[in-house]
């Protein structure tokens, strides 16, 4: 009888754990999903817009322009406009896009160690 109030209580406690474990990957992805979404709803940037005045952007933007150089050891990449009469760095972690792409980049503007700004995209979307 105790072996089996045992067994019972084991497997209540692993139950537990699994819903608990569930919630909190649901709520991750939720939390995700509504960051990917607010991210699309932001205003769309032309790329010298941001180039000519990066100090006045402040939280999530969305900055189009064309991929004009791609550097994977870095994770970065730059962003120029139709004529490439401006360069943009972007700091992007996940998969970068090709030279010559039109891209959406969503993220923040940020300075780095050194005191100039660059890009920081959170997420890209191919024009």
């Amino acid at each position: 009888m105790k072996r089996r109030a045992f067994i019972t209580a084991i497997a209540a406690i692993v139950l537990i754990g699994v819903g608990f474990g569930a919630y909190l990957l649901a709520s991750k992805s939720s939390e995700h999903r509504s960051t990917v979404e607010g991210l699309r709803k932001t205003t769309l940037i032309a790329v010298d817009q941001v180039v000519s005045g990066p100090e006045k952007f402040t939280g999530l933007i969305g900055v189009n322009g064309s991929v004009s150089s791609v550097d994977e050891s870095k994770s970065m990449f730059t962003l120029g406009c139709e004529d490439a009469c401006v360069l943009m760095p972007v700091k992007f972690d996940g998969q970068l896009p090709e030279q010559g792409t039109n891209v959406v980049a969503y993220g923040k503007v940020e300075k780095n160690e050194q005191g100039k700004y660059i890009f920081v995209a959170q997420e890209l979307k191919t024009k």
